[in-house]
């Protein structure tokens, strides 16, 4: 994976969380994103953060700030790291939440055969006939041009939007006991998350 940039989105308000940093979160005593960073690392050649602050330089990774005047969730994040110098000689950006301490150690890899194998702009997970475009792989090359004018024309604002004018591939993720895609966005979430082995 010598090709890819792993990308942590951390940018997000964390409103339904009553605007505390959902990222900072303790599940057995680690942080959401340190979970995440844990798993994506190994799957990537380069990992950086995306966030507005510099509250996650004692992780010791890059940081990416968000670029452009209007904050679009995280279609924002993506452009801002498909545009970053990080991406000069990699080919494909890694897109993961930092709310998703059970996405799959061989996420990247999967996501990355189908990528090749249907020659697509950006492949995704679809879990239960759900797609997941936080859990996703962009062509740097073939996409960045196109993040950037949705960006750029504030028309839609939402990854789902913008894939319609993009040739996308799906991985169809087998279900499990836990669903690997599992994001926290409330309290409740929170709780329900931690019932589950995050290991």
């Amino acid at each position: 994976m010598n090709e890819i940039c792993g990308v942590i989105l951390a940018a997000g308000k964390s409103s339904r969380m009553g605007a505390e940093d959902k990222a900072e979160k303790l599940v057995s005593g680690i942080a959401l994103i340190d979970y995440v960073i844990k798993r994506m690392k190994p799957q990537v050649s380069k990992l950086v953060i995306n966030t507005t602050s510099d509250r996650h330089l004692k992780r010791g990774l890059p940081l990416i700030y968000d670029i452009g005047q209007s904050y679009m969730g995280p279609l924002s994040g993506i452009h801002s790291a498909l545009s970053s110098h990080h991406m000069r000689e990699l080919r494909y950006l890694a897109v993961a939440p930092c709310d998703a301490p059970l996405l799959p150690d061989d996420l990247v890899a999967k996501l990355y055969a189908k990528l090749l194998s249907t020659d697509s702009d950006v492949t995704c997970v679809r879990y239960n006939k759900i797609s997941q475009p936080t859990f996703s792989l962009w062509h740097k090359e073939r996409s960045a041009e196109t993040v950037s004018l949705s960006v750029g024309e504030v028309r839609d604002g939402s990854i789902k939007g913008l894939l319609k004018t993009l040739k996308v591939s799906y991985v169809d993720w087998p279900e499990g006991l836990h669903n690997p895609f599992y994001n926290v966005n409330t309290p409740a979430d929170l709780e329900n998350l931690r019932i589950v082995q995050c290991h």
